[in-house]
């Protein structure tokens, strides 16, 4: 079976490495353009993503450190979110923790474990059947293969093709990279008058990015707060922040039978909650399943079934809303600034909210925060305690499962550190 990757973004090496590793059998081949480069910021990550990268490469620790400035995270810190706390954690727990590594060092580390032929080429246009895929080349040859995995990033349009997801808030950064800083286990996401910082700490540097909404705040002005900020944090001199701008977004059709786009390519949410490498390696994982024939028992000709194809893209599709749900949940309760920005970010979560009503994705949400209600304050000051969890937390939770990724406890730590829930939902008791 022929396969094709086109990207050499982090989406078109998690996928090159994915294949090769799970799927050597397959005619391999990675297409790319080496004269576009990756945006290549910092990247923070989730605890999947430290289990596919022990599956694949076998690598320990330190020479991930090494590689790619990697340092262990335990989960992020919020500060100045709600109007309750002026800071909380939303933690991994137990012993979990992922990592936050340097995108732009991520490939290289990855290459000795990708078996491919390579194409330095540049892409001018995709011709699916849902059974074949031609790759027209801007020199104006192509090639055909059974599968092709799109990672070349954001769509060169928008229109009727997608899904806007007008839970965030938000749609531009600046983003700049500044030294070292000595403590490194959290990423830092700081409420901001014109949005929020996030911070990420690398071994010998540290990713700096000011979210905000451009439609709301001019540039120039973030770029005056940006720079307050790193003074406030006593950041030296660094480079002029190169702006970002991002739509929020899920494709309404990601796979086809045969052309299959993932990460930028096919969705995008702020990094908030570190869910971008996450969402794609939940769409390598159904296509794992589609190849292996481990789809809904779908085999041979069957996994060709339209039916079988929507329910995979309505599971994607869900999954990118659940979790720009849960992460427009997060302005929620505004911030210790009341700025255009934080009144906007409130009153857009009141009305995406209103929109989802009667939906199942409504009716899910509501769940989680219901039940995530009921866990006592108390319980999460020891989530990362192995043995309490196990015998004392985990027990007595009202709700298994996760939506869009994220399970009750992580619902009940954001709940809790912006002051959402009312007072009488909450009893702070010990376990049974």
């Amino acid at each position: 079976m022929r396969i094709a990757v086109l990207g050499a973004g982090t989406a078109g090496y998690l996928a090159t490495a994915h294949i090769s590793r799970f799927f050597p059998q397959a005619d391999l081949i990675h297409i790319f353009d080496s004269r576009i480069s990756p945006i290549g910021v910092g990247e923070g990550t989730l605890p999947a993503f430290k289990m596919w990268l022990e599956a694949v490469t076998d690598a320990p620790f330190s020479l991930l450190a090494e590689a790619c400035q990697a340092t262990r995270k335990v989960g992020v810190r919020f500060e100045g979110w709600g109007t309750t706390n002026p800071s909380f954690h939303h933690y991994f727990v137990g012993d979990r923790h992922a990592y936050h590594l340097s995108a732009a060092r991520l490939p290289p580390f990855l290459q000795p474990h990708i078996h491919a032929t390579r194409i330095d080429k540049y892409v001018s246009n995709l011709h699916s059947t849902g059974r074949k895929v031609e790759v027209h080349f801007s020199d104006e040859t192509h090639l055909t293969a059974d599968l092709v995995f799109d990672a070349t990033g954001f769509p060169r349009s928008f229109g009727e093709g997608q899904i806007l997801l007008r839970d965030i808030p938000t749609n531009a950064a600046l983003v700049c990279r500044g030294p070292a800083i000595p403590f490194q286990a959290e990423t830092r996401a700081v409420a901001r008058p014109h949005g929020w910082v996030f911070v990420i700490p690398l071994t010998t540097s540290t990713s700096y990015g000011y979210i905000y909404n451009a439609a709301i705040s001019h540039e120039d002005e973030v770029r005056t707060d940006f720079v307050r900020f790193l003074q406030q944090e006593g950041v030296g001199e660094v480079p002029p922040p190169r702006l970002l701008c991002f739509p929020s977004f899920v494709q309404r059709r990601l796979f086809d039978g045969a052309l299959f786009r993932i990460g930028n390519a096919a969705s995008f949410l702020e990094p908030l909650e570190a869910t971008a490498i996450a969402v794609t390696l939940e769409e390598l994982r159904l296509a794992s399943l589609w190849l292996a024939d481990g789809l809904l028992g779908a085999t041979g000709g069957e996994k060709w079934n339209p039916q079988i194809l929507d329910l995979l893209n309505q599971h994607l599709i869900r999954t990118v809303q659940a979790v720009a749900l849960f992460v427009g949940w997060h302005y929620a309760c505004g911030s210790l600034y009341d700025t255009p920005f934080w009144r906007f970010a409130q009153a857009n979560y009141e009305e995406s909210l209103s929109k989802h009503a009667g939906s199942g994705l409504f009716a899910d949400f509501q769940r989680f925060i219901q039940a995530s209600a009921q866990v006592p304050d108390s319980h999460l000051e020891h989530l990362r305690d192995t043995p309490v969890y196990e015998q004392e937390i985990r027990p007595h939770l009202a709700l298994d499962g996760e939506m869009g990724g994220f399970g009750i406890l992580s619902f009940a730590q954001i709940g809790h550190g912006l002051g959402a829930y009312p007072e009488t939902a909450i009893e702070d008791v010990p376990p049974n």
